[in-house]
């Protein structure tokens, strides 16, 4: 169900608990986890983020 990206953030989570001390929220961070720590494109990372809103919103309709 999640894509990679989003597991990958979850795993990093679990791993620092410091990450839920940040900032903003789950969409935030999880864009900062992208850009920050991965170097990922700015652009690339808002899609991503747009894909896990989009998950997260399906998960709330059902």
């Amino acid at each position: 169900m999640w894509g990679i990206m989003i597991q990958q953030y979850f795993d990093y989570s679990i791993r620092h608990p410091e990450e839920q001390s940040k900032p903003g929220n789950i969409f935030e961070r999880f864009y900062s986890f992208m850009v920050d720590l991965l170097g990922m494109d700015e652009q690339d990372a808002e899609m991503e983020v747009a894909y896990f809103m989009n998950a997260m919103y399906d998960l709330m309709d059902e």
